[in-house]
């Protein structure tokens, strides 16, 4: 059997990390089905892990931790990397999964941090920083000062920041020196991630100003209001931008022009984000019903309704959708037909979206535990 063991690392300054194995980082957002990274290292967004699994999933463990995780977990370099929405963060490694630390880094964490070159790259809602950067090489932490705060996880790419904070500031700034190469003040509150193709950034507005930037000046490539609320980050497909917004609306929008392509009405709010394996799209609603549709959003292959609204975005396999409600349910669909192919009933709700591992299938849950699946694949 295998187990994992949870380091909880600080980044405090001053705290030594003697019982963390320093993590290799997976320098390739788009890497291979090995990496099991939601969030962190899939910049467009996706919510799609390139593995198949087969039915049932079987319960391992369940392990207490110091907080709730927030919703997404990050593999890289053999170790599981989360934060709690208390400020601790921990690093996971094969050994025992009930031994945890209490060290408390930020006062508030809502986005899970990005993962660039053994770095962690942490905004902040709460706290002295809004913005701290983490060395696993020199066991340093470096706050970096002026930012109001922010709910998005930072886009890291090569040598650039990109921060979003929620008084609609876009901020660039050099990885190496953390001077600013370049700043946007949106005219709405950012408080969803921005998204990155590899080439333009793409940054949505709670009151609906959709926009794509060149990363390495700054500049406008184009800008559409869209004249309603949204809460969710956009997704990126090798065509094509999707986005959902309170209205029920769920757009297909030109990524390179900014045009709208396809418009439909889901007849319901959007709160929880799209996900796609980059040929459908997956899109959930309040009532606890999922939609799945072709990419030209023209045909619906399926809908499905389950017991209670989904928790954490839903997550697109080669063959199946896992989505956990608020009913403590979690359900793995057929990602063909959307038929229920299991459904567990859980001690607690989902809190963060499974990673996959190897023969592990690993989410965070309420009531500040971590709970751990066996998967066949």
């Amino acid at each position: 059997m295998v187990y994992f063991k949870y380091t909880l690392i600080s980044i405090a300054a001053a705290v030594l990390l003697s019982a963390c194995q320093k993590p290799h980082l997976l320098r390739d957002w788009q890497s291979s089905a090995d990496i099991s990274v939601i969030e962190q290292n899939d910049y467009m967004r996706r919510n799609f892990l390139p593995v198949q699994i087969d039915t049932p999933l079987v319960l391992v463990k369940t392990a207490s931790l110091d907080g709730t995780p927030v919703n997404y977990i990050c593999y890289a370099g053999g170790q599981f990397l989360l934060a709690a929405q208390n400020g601790l963060i921990y690093s996971v490694s094969a050994a025992d999964i009930d031994d945890n630390a209490d060290i408390q880094t930020a006062d508030g964490i809502s986005a899970p941090p990005a993962f660039m070159n053994n770095k962690f790259y942490i905004a902040a809602e709460k706290g002295k920083s809004a913005l701290i950067i983490y060395d696993f090489d020199s066991r340093k932490a470096q706050p970096v000062e002026g930012f109001a705060y922010s709910i998005a996880s930072p886009v890291v790419w090569q040598e650039k920041i990109i921060f979003a904070s929620l008084d609609g500031s876009l901020i660039c700034l050099n990885s190496n020196t953390l001077e600013q190469e370049w700043k946007s003040e949106l005219d709405g509150k950012i408080i969803s991630s921005p998204a990155f193709d590899g080439r333009q950034l793409y940054v949505i507005t709670q009151n609906g100003i959709l926009r794509s930037y060149s990363l390495d000046e700054g500049e406008v490539v184009w800008s559409r209001n869209l004249n309603e609320n949204f809460k969710i980050s956009p997704l990126i497909t090798d065509d094509a931008l999707y986005i959902a917004g309170f209205s029920g609306s769920l757009y297909k929008i030109d990524k390179n022009k900014g045009d709208i392509l396809q418009k439909i009405d889901l007849g319901k709010p959007v709160h929880t984000a799209l996900s796609t394996d980059g040929e459908k799209i997956l899109a959930v609603t309040p009532d606890a019903v999922l939609r799945l549709y072709d990419s030209s959003l023209k045909n619906l292959f399926w809908q499905q309704k389950l017991d209670a609204p989904v928790m954490v975005p839903a997550v697109i396999t080669n063959n199946m959708v896992i989505a956990g409600t608020a009913q403590k349910s979690f359900f793995l669909l057929d990602l063909e037909n959307g038929s229920i192919l299991q459904e567990l009933k859980l001690k607690g709700r989902q809190a963060s979206m499974p990673i996959i591992h190897k023969d592990r299938l690993v989410m965070g849950m309420e009531y500040e535990k971590l709970i751990e699946f066996q998967v066949k694949k």
